[in-house]
């Protein structure tokens, strides 16, 4: 069986999510798919920034979904919480927060070492 080496989560996006361990995991998820199963004709460095992308952007809309659950529930507490979690959602989707990663550089920097070039 041919393993192929999974790129890390961006640390800023991992320290973002901490509390949220189910986003880390599809995080993972993405770098890995990306990276095991890349397009044709696109730098799989661009992909796994897409698919980064792509999962920030499902998570600000699941967070918009639990805020509007929240407004409607009028439970404060819900409501502040799921405004907080929205707020820190659509802060990690902005590109500079976690576009330059040093780790995540130099897994693709080296990657024709790893065969994912």
């Amino acid at each position: 069986m041919n393993t192929v080496a999974s790129p890390p989560v961006p640390k800023k996006l991992h320290d973002m999510f901490v509390s949220y361990p189910g986003h880390l995991a599809k995080l993972d998820r993405v770098l890995h798919d990306a990276v095991a199963h890349p397009s044709a004709g696109v730098p799989v460095f661009e992909q796994a920034l897409w698919a980064i992308e792509e999962a920030l952007s499902s998570f600000v809309g699941d967070a918009q979904a639990e805020a509007s659950a929240a407004e409607a529930s009028g439970n404060q507490a819900n409501i502040e919480r799921a405004r907080q979690k929205l707020k820190l959602m659509q802060a990690a989707t902005f590109k500079h927060v976690w576009v330059g990663d040093q780790d995540l550089w130099a897994f693709f920097h080296g990657a024709s070492d790893k065969g994912v070039v």
